[in-house]
């Protein structure tokens, strides 16, 4: 009797991309709206629309791809949860770095609309309408980031674990646990797409080995892939907890073929960020008793800081099997046998898992496991409108990163639990409500998103000064006064402006003069209302004439900001 173990080939295999040099480059910063963006897919393509070769712009949204030869180029930006921005056409000539600064103008796709109404609709090549082909766009942006993480310099620190189950995968017969650490970290060793396409996912050896393939990002992102399996939308069968955010587009076999092992399963969306979660598969087209072990994987999938992606987590399960030989009965005819039959029987279930615990860049340490990344969404008290440009950081944290256009911010590295944010706006500066510091509670859950509302200018002055400044073209000053010397007393202050009035009955303006006089608080603090947008604002400390300073409302500014010593 001769055992058959069906194994999975689910190796670490450390890879590092060997740059090629060359000599024509489009080199430049990727943006939207000023602010960086870090991991945006730069495509160069040229006049046929051909993908040449591409890039990922860099933390502070620098990039820089090379095209194979002169010629002319466009380029085409690609993010997660947005509509590509095409920029160009660009003259690369041989030996010059040619400077393309991109401000990404695309709009926001939005998963949150698209509702599956029809789960047989399962369609090769779709149309770009059609929400399963969006929903596999958005998926191959992450697919294709995470292959150019695997050819960056990044140590990782791995986890593999391999179990023996019994025949039923209830109970754990053997188990194994080993650390990695390699750089660029890719979970599966896979056949070439071209082959899986052919051949299948199950290969046999001349001893009846078996080994199952997973797809990994490479198979995934191939023509042949696509082009022999048909895709569809589809729902979590639970809407509750965390299913509830995500949304999917299945991929299945367009024909069944006798005796070859296929793979279906579903690509995870989040539904508010379009970024990819996991993908579940399992084999198809096999034996009963292959069946009975419900072989299949998941691979899930990880935001690092940098805009990365890599799989941080994985699992693979496939059964073990034993053949054996029935021996046929006499025929009882005399000549005439009877063939022996083999027969497959289902003696245990193998899986292997895996999980990334460490990433460093050298010596700094990127992302370890334990901590998460938390999406800060800073909106507008009043309207609920994300605000764009405030700096937001962690409080202990010495750098800060400022919102987009959607207000958001990626703190990454953070520990579950109680976190205060800092938050700092140039204009809630003029009005002394900057920086803020606002308590959150960080869920053990990566890429959780919580909302911290702040007030506007436009509300602040409302509350100190009443809403009837804005119809009176009338703002708000606010000042500080710094202690002068060693004296902790700062004094009263005078503020003086000229507002000018026009005559009814016509003829010259009148000129007022106006001046205040007031005590700053106990934090060398004070306010003034009422005083014109268009005016020209003097503050002293009283008594001393020659320590005065000034200050205007910059234009459409509704309020401005004064410090004296």
């Amino acid at each position: 009797m001769r055992r058959r173990d069906v194994c999975a080939l689910i190796a670490a295999a450390i890879t590092i991309g060997a740059a090629t040099g060359r000599t024509q480059t489009l080199a430049g910063h990727v943006s939207r709206g000023n602010v960086p963006i870090a991991g945006a897919l730069v495509v160069l393509i040229d006049a046929s629309g051909r993908t040449l070769v591409q890039t990922a712009s860099r933390e502070n949204g620098d990039y820089s791809v090379t095209a194979p030869t002169p010629g002319s180029y466009r380029a085409q930006v690609l993010q997660i949860g947005w509509r590509p921005t095409i920029a160009g056409p660009f003259a690369l000539r041989a030996g010059v770095t040619t400077p393309a600064n991109i401000d990404v103008t695309g709009a926001r796709i939005p998963l949150d609309a698209i509702v599956v109404t029809d789960r047989s609709d399962c369609r090769v090549r779709p149309d770009s309408a059609a929400s399963a082909f969006i929903l596999w766009d958005e998926a191959r942006k992450a697919l294709t980031a995470a292959t150019m993480t695997r050819a960056e310099p990044l140590t990782m620190s791995v986890s593999r674990t391999e179990q023996n189950l019994d025949r039923g995968g209830s109970r754990v017969l053997w188990d194994s646990t080993k650390m990695q650490v390699g750089q660029s970290l890719n979970p599966f060793s896979s056949l070439a797409p071209e082959v899986l396409a052919r051949s299948g996912y199950m290969s046999s050896d001349a001893d009846g080995n078996k080994t199952y393939w997973g797809p990994d990002a490479t198979v995934l992102l191939s023509e042949s892939f696509l082009s022999s399996h048909c895709i569809r939308p589809e729902t979590p069968s639970v809407q509750t907890g965390d299913s509830a955010r995500l949304i999917g587009v299945a991929f299945s076999p367009v024909a069944k073929r006798r005796g070859i092992v296929e793979v279906e399963g579903v690509v995870w969306l989040d539904r508010s960020t379009a970024e990819l979660r996991e993908i579940v598969y399992r084999y198809v087209n096999n034996t009963t008793v292959i069946d009975r072990a419900e072989p299949g994987g998941r691979i899930e999938f990880l935001r690092i800081p940098g805009g990365r992606w890599i799989v941080h987590r994985w699992s693979i399960r496939v059964p073990s099997t034993i053949t054996g030989v029935r021996r046929a009965e006499p025929s009882g005819i005399p000549g005439m046998t009877r063939a022996d039959t083999p027969v497959e029987d289902l003696t245990g279930i193998r899986l292997t898992s895996g999980q990334v615990s460490e990433i460093r860049r050298g010596a700094d340490v990127l992302w370890e496991r334990g901590r998460v990344t938390l999406v800060v969404r800073i909106v507008d008290s009043l309207t609920s409108q994300p605000l764009r440009g405030v700096l937001v950081r962690a409080a202990q944290s010495p750098s800060a990163t400022a919102s987009d256009s959607a207000g958001t911010v990626r703190l990454d590295r953070v520990a579950p639990g109680p976190l205060t944010v800092r938050l700092e706006s140039a204009e809630l500066e003029l009005v002394g409500r900057s920086p803020i510091l606002a308590p959150v509670n960080v869920p053990n859950a990566n890429d959780a998103s919580v909302a911290i509302p702040i007030p506007s200018v436009r509300a602040v002055v409302i509350a100190r000064c009443g809403d009837r400044v804005l119809d009176w073209g009338e703002g708000l000053l606010h000042g500080t006064v710094t202690p002068s010397g060693d004296s902790s007393d700062r004094g009263p202050v005078i503020v003086e402006w000229q507002s000018q009035y026009t005559r009814l009955g016509g003829g010259d303006s009148v000129i007022t003069a106006e001046r205040r006089e007031l005590v700053p608080g106990s934090d060398g603090t004070f306010h003034v209302c009422g005083i014109p947008r268009d005016a020209t604002v003097t503050v002293r400390r009283k008594g001393d004439g020659s320590a005065a300073v000034t200050s205007r409302f910059a234009p459409g500014a509704l309020a401005a900001r004064v410090s004296i010593r």
